[in-house]
This record gives structure tokens, sequence and C-alpha cells, in this order.
């Protein structure tokens, strides 16, 4: 219609340090949203691996480059929408759009902005006036301030003193945020921050280092009324970035008026910075003077947002969707299961969730590199259980540590490990606890909340037991009721996993399912996103009809970032599409596999072999959907007999080229007898950078040649496919390499620079419904331009020279 009125949201762009995923995830809820408002979406971004414009109904008008005021002045002259939307773009659309706002651009079209007013948005982009703001209100702050050379910087903090953090203002890639203890260490820091700044100015602020860290997330609609959907806390002391702390909920430690306090400075916060829909306020608690700071307010959607939907069932993202549109708390009825006035009633939990980071030490072969203030992690985890316990160990069952790797480890390294915390952190505690460390020697050593190190205690005390009673049935139970997985037990008693599994298949020690419901069971609501324990009643009764199980992607890795999550998430499309209803088994809460567009049942589980068994004896699926690295499925005691159907998608490995330089690939897809054409690729592997290029103009009398010989090396295959031939060209002759699969990366981008949905075309393959029309006539597409595809790597975000290497992509532009 062309009186509907349209909404502009502002992408993030490719994945980086700052944001891994989440934001997808969060704009395809926020977009279903405001679609049922009335409003059509338009969607302006750059992110290779962004799944929305390819859900039916969740964009109308994608644009695909990077947001810059250009651009998205042109989208306003060219749409003329009412509003645009930043908050799902991090802060670099704030940026933006205070930009716009000060070009008058959004005035000359009266476009509105949702989420919040223009002058909200400059004091997020400027904490020294965000600071005076809060001042007025009576909400405590550290001291910061700007400063354009080392003497302002001294002068602040002779009047301060040290630690004090400097970083720079709307940085750039590459900035540093260092703790400074001394005048030498300042004015370095001081000089790389104005560098790395885009503004020639360094942040000096005041350092709270070593005090707990707790996450308040806030909702409010137009009409003020406000509610709390979670109040978090951060494991780690401040001093480690709180992405890569573990982060717990419900918090564990706080008194009642703590919690109450920090409560209503949240909403005060809120309400003078007149935000709608999502807000973010992180403080800094001194519980030795009982006194806290705001540290950190963020209006807008981030990883918190999506661990605290999956952790409580409360649907964030959908709700601010609405409350965008100026829907109020009120009046909103939610569907899918939720129970009526469930919009306005502040979730609550009867179980305990965690999040644990993941972090790439080892693809980049990084070793004891400690954790400070700046992000480090690429990923991150979440495990639900009863207890603290148990979710601390479902969710490092996903990550497959050694629990023993430091054992031999003298004291004097280890209290090193415990004084400067590193990547895996909790190891070198437990490994303290096993010596005797004493709970009070671990507080000094760490600064850790006494609190946890009782509950890391008990860990260990059960490990004990279970080591001084092998094959003992009370002390499995206890064990398994803990969380320990069937691995690690069979770790302490010697023995195989499966060992362990048919002695509780034989004792009749199973796992139930419990509902994630956000009322915690008082109101009468039927969900369908399940957590596993081991307690008497099941709530989890098996789907009818034809059931497909999808194996998720995980948390993101190097290599191919959130690619793996885009193919499997339009590999499930085409599932459902093919009439099977979805069940998703995955503990990234991040992932856009969780859409309940997507799936009809969610097990938020790890990803190992014993919850996947476990999963598939209860619902019996036909087809099990998992990416090409998951471990043996036919080992699965569920899965033997052969009647489900395993299918694998995507490319467990990278393919890096033997040189440097210039080489191409022909791809195309065979189905056993016919080859179609995808197009022809251009990868340039520098050691600064690495970049892609779908429809490039080959060297003169060489096009032909390379999809002849293309074609030929491919129609040799055996099995049906995706593939690539790779080509260079070496003094003026064409030298072939191997035909390979090709990357998550490569299908990803081939999939948007072709228009064809690929993971659904191997889907129908599998499923032995494929048809060529659509391929034959993509392989008779004329393509006008070529397409940039451009990596993202990590090195600059660590402060590491190295040569990019493509297994170690971190994310990908396109354009």
């Amino acid at each position: 219609m062309e009186d509907q009125p349209s909404i502009l949201i502002l992408g993030a762009g490719a994945d980086n340090f700052q944001h891994e995923g989440e934001l997808i995830s969060s704009l395809i809820k926020v977009a279903f949203a405001i679609k049922k408002r009335g409003y059509r979406v338009v969607l302006v971004d750059n992110n290779s691996f962004n799944v929305a414009p390819k859900l039916t109904g969740a964009v109308d008008e994608y644009e695909m480059g990077i947001p810059t005021p250009h651009l998205v002045t042109f989208l306003i002259e060219k749409y003329r929408p009412t509003a645009i939307l930043p908050v799902l773009g991090g802060r670099d659309a704030l940026q933006l759009t205070e930009k716009l706002a000060t070009t008058g651009v959004l005035n000359k079209y009266e476009v509105a902005v949702w989420g919040m007013p223009i002058a909200t948005i400059r004091q997020i982009n400027n904490p020294s006036l965000l600071n005076q703001t809060l001042r007025q209100i009576n909400a405590n702050t550290k001291k910061i301030a700007p400063v354009t050379t080392y003497a302002e910087a001294k002068a602040m903090v002779d009047e301060i003193g040290f630690p004090v953090v400097v970083r720079a203002v709307i940085p750039q890639a590459g900035s540093v945020r260092r703790i400074i203890h001394d005048y030498g260490e300042l004015q370095t820091a001081v000089s790389d921050a104005i560098q790395h700044s885009s503004t020639n100015q360094a942040l000096v602020q005041q350092s709270l280092a070593g005090l707990k860290e707790i996450e308040v997330i806030v909702a409010r609609d137009k009409s003020g009324t406000m509610m709390q959907l979670a109040m978090i806390e951060d494991v780690d002391p401040i001093g480690i970035h709180a992405g890569d702390s573990m982060a717990v909920l419900p918090a564990q430690t706080l008194l009642e008026r703590q919690i109450q306090d920090m409560r209503d400075i949240a909403f005060r916060i809120t309400r003078k910075l007149r935000v709608i829909g999502i807000n973010h306020v992180q403080f800094a608690l001194d519980e030795d003077n009982d006194r806290f700071y705001v540290i950190k307010n963020s209006p807008y959607l981030d990883r918190m947002t999506t661990f605290v939907e999956q952790a409580t069932g409360y649907p964030v993202a959908r709700v601010c969707g609405y409350l965008y549109t100026g829907a109020l708390l009120r009046d909103l009825r939610l569907d899918h299961g939720l129970a009526k006035h469930s919009a306005i009633t502040e979730p609550v939990l009867d179980r305990t969730a965690i999040r644990i980071p993941v972090f790439a030490n080892a693809e980049l072969g990084i070793s004891n590199h400690n954790l400070n203030t700046e992000k480090q992690s690429v990923g991150g985890v979440i495990g639900l259980g009863r207890s603290l316990v148990e979710a601390l160990l479902k969710a490092m069952s996903e990550l497959h540590p050694n629990f023993y790797a430091l054992e031999n480890l003298g004291d004097e390294i280890l209290d090193q490990f415990l004084i400067h915390p590193s990547p895996n952190r909790l190891l070198p505690v437990l490994e303290a606890i096993r010596r005797g460390y004493l709970i009070s020697e671990l507080v000094e050593l760490t600064k850790l909340d006494p609190f946890y190190l009782v509950q890391f205690k008990h860990l260990v005390s059960i490990e004990q037991m279970l080591i001084s009673h092998p094959r003992d049935l009370d002390w499995l139970r206890k064990a398994k009721y803990w969380g320990f997985s069937d691995h690690l037990i069979g770790q302490l008693w010697h023995t195989k996993d499966f060992e362990v599994w048919r002695l509780r298949q034989i004792n009749q020690i199973h796992r139930t399912y419990k509902t994630v419901d956000p009322s915690a069971g008082e109101l009468d609501q039927h969900l369908s996103t399940f957590y596993s324990t081991f307690e008497l009643e099941n709530e989890s009764v098996a789907l009818n009809n034809h059931r497909a199980l999808i194996i998720g992607a995980g948390p993101r890795r190097l290599g191919n970032g959130t690619a793996n999550d885009y193919l499997l998430t339009r590999a499930t499309a085409e599932l459902k599409r093919q009439g099977y209803q979805i069940i998703v088994i995955e503990d990234n809460p991040n992932s856009t596999l969780l859409l309940r567009e997507l799936a009809n049942k969610t097990y938020l589980e790890p990803r190992d072999l014993e919850h996947i068994n476990a999963v598939v004896a209860l619902e019996k699926p036909e087809v099990i959907l998992s990416f090409a690295d998951q471990t043996n499925l036919k080992s699965l005691p569920a899965v033997q007999g052969g009647k489900i159907k395993l299918i694998s998608i995507g490319s467990a490995k990278v393919t890096e080229p033997s040189q440097r330089g210039i080489s191409y690939q022909f791809n195309a897809f065979f189905d056993g007898q016919y080859t179609y054409p995808l197009g022809l690729t251009r990868l340039t592997l520098a050691d600064d950078g690495i970049k892609s290029e779908f429809a490039p103009d080959p060297p003169a009398d060489f096009g032909s040649k390379m999809i002849n010989a293309g074609e030929v090396a491919i129609a040799k295959c055996t099995q049906p496919g995706i593939y690539q031939l790779s080509l260079r060209i070496v003094d003026g002759k064409l030298v072939k390499g191997k035909v390979t699969t090709p990357a998550s990366w490569e299908l990803a981008f081939l999939s948007v620079t072709t228009g064809l949905d690929l993971a659904a075309v191997l889907i129908r393959l599998q499923l032995n419904k494929f048809n060529g029309r659509l391929l034959r006539a993509a392989s008779q597409r004329k393509v006008d331009q070529p397409t940039y595809f451009e990596a993202v790597m990590p090195y600059s975000f660590l402060h590491l020279r190295r040569a990019a290497q493509l297994d170690q992509m971190l994310g990908a532009c396109v354009e």
C-alpha cells in the first residue's frame, strides 16, 4: 500500500567484538512486531550473514550498504519513512542518528526517531553530558571528562588519583581501553586514545576496578509505565569487561534494599532520558561502603537483552517492538501461550541462568592472555538449571574444558592465574579449592564474592565423593541432579561415557524437562521452550506429525562467524516449508534458530551427545539437521536403527589457499547428473585483509576457460552438492587446484549475490525434492555489477600483529 507508513531500521553492520549476532536476532523480532502494527519495514545493513532479509515477512525493503549519513539521507528521500529506529545498530547507529539530526535531514523530511529523543542520543554519545544529567537526579557516577592533551589528563588525575581508565572518545577500530596506575602509563594511554578517536579526544574516568557489577534491564512505554525485566549479577568484578564475565540471573548476593535502590535509580534514569523500549543500566556496587555508582546506560538492544529473553522466557525484543510504535504495556496481549496481562507482569524465575563467554585464544594461538576492560570473547553460551552449580556445569558442557588441566601446576604459578584472570578462569579456582585453599584466601586473590566460591567448593566436594564412591547409585543420582555430565562422571570414575549412560538407563535415572516460564508457574501459560533437570515431573510432551530436530551451531567461533547460524536458519525454514514441525536444541542465546517463527519447540541445552540423545529419545524426530562439524550422531543410542535421516549442511573446515594473492573460484551445484553454474568469485588474500568479489571481470581470454575447467572438474564428483574449483593464473597460464566444498561464509555470500536460497536447495536435494528449474534460471542470469565481500578480522581488536587468515575471520560485510 502506497500510503502505508514506513520505518527505516539502521542495521549494525558486520559482526565484530562489540556484537556477535544478537542484534540480528533482536532485529527480526522487532521487525515482526512493527509490521504487525501496520508499518512497512525498510532495513539498511551490510552484514553478509544477516538472515533478516531472507525471512518471509520480516523486512519489506532491504538496502545493502554501510549505514552512512549520505546513504541514509538518500534512503530517507527515497522511502520517506515516518521514523528511523537506531536501537538495533549499537552505538554506531546512535552516532549516525546524531549526525543526521545535526545536518537537519530529519527535520527537513519530518522523520521521527523511535526509542529516545535526539537530546538523549547526544548524551549517550557524550558521557560527560550524560554524567551531568545523572547528577541532576542524584545518581552517583564516576568522575569522567574528555581531554585533548596530557596536561588536561594529568590535572584530572591529580584531583581524583589513580587508578583511572583511559579510552578514546567515539573510538575507531583498534582503539585501546586501559586501566592506568601511574603518570608514565597515563601519557602513553592518552596519546594512543587521542590517535584512535574520531574527535581527537581521550576520555579519562575514575576507575572502579574491584567493585561488583550489576546490570538492570528496564522497559518503558510512552505513557511512562515501567517494568524491570531483569537484574543480572556479573560474577567477575569490575576491571574485566562485562562481556568477558560470567553473568548470573537472578542476582545471587544482593540485599533486598540494594535491589530496590538500584531498581529505583534505573527507573529514574529511564524516565529522565525519556527512553521508550529497552534501557540497560550498569552499576558498580561498593559493598564495603554500601554505595553504588552508575557506570553505563545503554538504551538499545544488546547481548544482555537476548540473554534475558532466553533465560526468563519473556519476549523482550517483541514487546519492545510494540512499544516503539507507541503501544502501551497495559494494552498488549501476547499470544503464543502467554497469559493475558503477561506483557506488564515482571518476569520471575524458579531457575538459575548463567551466561559464560567463549574465547578464541586456541584458534589464535594465544596463551595466557589476561582479561581486562577490553572485550576479548567472541561468543557466549547459556546454561539453565535448578541451581547455580547445575546451570554452570551445563554451560561448561558446551565448552568441553579439561577440568583437571592445571593439576600439575606449581602453587606459585596457580596463584598468578588466580590474581591475573584469563579465559576459563573457573579452572584455576576449582584447582585451588581442590588443593585446600581457604575461601578467605581465594577472596583476596580473585576478588570473587564468597558466595560463588562456596558454590564452587560444593561442586568440588561432589567431585571428591564421586571419586571415592565409584559406580555408587546414590552419588550418581546426586551428581546428575547437580548438573554433572556423563562425560565428567566418566572421567572421575575412569570409565567411558557410554558406561555411565548405560548405568543410568538400567537404574531409571532420567532427565526431565521444565518450561522456561516468565511467571515461574504462577500463571496458566503454555510455552514451547524447555530446559532439563533431574526431577520427577516432565513438562515436555513430544510433538506429533512429521518432526525435524535441528542442532544449533552453538556460540560464534572464528572462521565462519555467524555464517553457520545463517545456513542452519535457512535450512530450517525450508524444512518447515516441507511440512516438518521444528524442534531446536541450542545454547547460543543469540541464535536466530530460536525464533518462534521457525521453531515449534526449543530446548536450551548443551549440544553434546548426552543432551542430544535425550531429546531424540523423547521427541523421536524423523530428520536431524546439524552443521558439518557436529559430533558423530550415528553413535547415539537413540539414533541407531537407521530410522532417522541425518542431514548435514555447511563445511566444517575453512579451506585456506596455499598462496597469498589472487585466486578464482568457479562455483556450481551438482545434482549427480547435471552441473548448474552459480558464478565466478575472485578471492584476494593479503596480509592486511581478505576480500572476495562475485562476478568479477576475469583476465582477458580466461573467462570461458575458467568456466569450462570448473564444469569439467565438478562433473567428476561422485556425490551431489555445491562445489568450487580453485583457479590461479601463473605466468600467463591457468592452473587448476582442488575441487572443494565452499565454506559457510562462501555459501552465505553466494546466496546473497545470486539471490538463491542455497541452503534450501541442499535440503530439497537430501529430501529427494530437488528441482533444477531455479538453478537453470540462475545460471542464465546476467549480473550487472560485481558484489564485494570483506572479512572482519580480530587482530586490531586484540592488538595483534599477524597476517590475515580465512579460518580466523570474525565477521564480514558485503556491498
